[in-house]
């Protein structure tokens, strides 16, 4: 109703502001609403406006962007010398404050965790597709390790069945729930670890570029080389085929993730519903989230091999075999792709699996001119 609508206004232009005054905020509230639902749907109401307007590029009401100005100026000019109001203006994470009103309340932390893996699912995706410099996996990463810590003390009293009971969430819930945000630090991690390979290979370029004809290239240089490349490797091959894992998209995985139980808070309400369906979709539909992420690492993991194996061939003629064994290395990612218990194959385009097996052609003339075989 009308309530609702204008306690989301409320929580939506108040979020940015300190903790100090959120926990006024929040006491007050508490103090003089009587209805025990309003403060719930509202939080919930809150988090989809500026996700919608994020997402949709739509501005918030004009009364909400008059008090998040006002807000946002003063926290300025009360700390002139920090950065973080910075932040109050990116919607993302004014999206991320939002969603901490429903994190606070009591029998709302399973639908406060189920919008934190949609607002990561989200960012991730930003990141894969219009995020030049990164900043959307940087929030994820932030974020993930806030409701990670958030939600340590819950998960471990709802599994022993400890918790106050209008938490309402089974083990099976948490799990399912869990695991997918697990599964989302895995990937940010091994993303991260991609983004400082490529770092890595820049000053090391820059340093014996066109030296090596000058000096000797140290061994710990190609070692450190070739284990870095090959730990990238085995972190993207376990994030793509650990069982259990959404990467994996059997049909076991996706009858598990239709059963997923929503907090029981908003059972009059089909919105956690078809936030869930949706992020099945999200997740499982060919071209979407789950294949633009498979098609990401398994490009990464050729870029990481490729650059490995090509600069020790060009700077080091005595580790020859090491080239081999990173494009033997290489081309065993199509075995991965191919595993019909992993159905990795369907994310792929056909331009996608022709640039693919490009790579694997080249990695496979490579190691015929140095004598090695195809089969490792």
């Amino acid at each position: 109703g009308l309530a609702q609508v204008i306690q989301a206004a409320l929580m939506e232009s108040t979020a940015v502001a300190t903790d100090e005054k959120r926990y006024e905020l929040w006491e007050d509230w508490h103090q003089y609403i009587a209805a025990p639902t309003l403060i719930p749907h509202a939080a919930r109401l809150a988090v989809r406006n500026v996700r919608h307007q994020w997402l949709h590029n739509v501005q918030p009401a004009p009364l909400v962007a008059t008090a998040l100005n006002t807000i946002a100026y003063q926290e300025r000019t009360a700390e002139p010398q920090s950065d973080g109001s910075q932040e109050l203006f990116d919607i993302r994470h004014r999206l991320i404050a939002t969603w901490r009103w429903l994190n606070m309340i009591d029998g709302c932390h399973l639908e406060a965790m189920t919008q934190a893996n949609a607002i990561l699912r989200d960012l991730i995706k930003e990141g894969l597709t219009t995020d030049s410099d990164s900043s959307s996996f940087s929030i994820a990463k932030e974020f993930i390790l806030e409701v990670s810590r958030n939600s340590r003390d819950l998960i471990a009293e709802a599994r022993e069945g400890a918790g106050p009971a209008q938490w309402h969430m089974s083990p099976q819930t948490i799990e399912q729930v869990t695991r997918e945000r697990d599964h989302w630090r895995d990937f940010l991690e091994v993303h991260d670890r991609g983004v400082m390979w490529g770092a890595y290979m820049a000053r090391l370029e820059s340093r014996f570029h066109g030296a090596s004809e000058r000096i000797h290239i140290p061994d710990d240089i190609v070692d450190a080389l070739y284990s870095g490349a090959e730990d990238i490797a085995n972190g993207i091959e376990i994030v793509l085929t650990r069982p259990g894992g959404w990467m994996v998209d059997t049909e076991a995985n996706r009858a598990s993730e239709l059963e997923t139980q929503h907090d029981p808070t908003f059972e009059d309400d089909l919105a956690t519903t078809a936030e869930l369906q949706a992020r099945i979709e999200q997740i499982h539909n060919p071209g979407d989230l789950r294949c633009m992420c498979v098609v990401a690492m398994v490009n990464k993991y050729v870029q990481v091999l490729e650059s490995a194996a090509s600069w020790i061939r060009a700077n080091s003629s005595r580790d020859h075999h090491r080239v081999v064994s990173l494009c033997q290395r290489l081309i065993s990612v199509t075995t991965c792709i191919a595993d019909p218990r992993h159905l990795l194959l369907e994310c792929f385009s056909p331009d996608e699996t022709r640039a693919l097996l490009e790579h694997v052609r080249l990695a496979s003339i490579q190691i015929i001119e140095l004598g090695g075989s195809i089969s490792p």
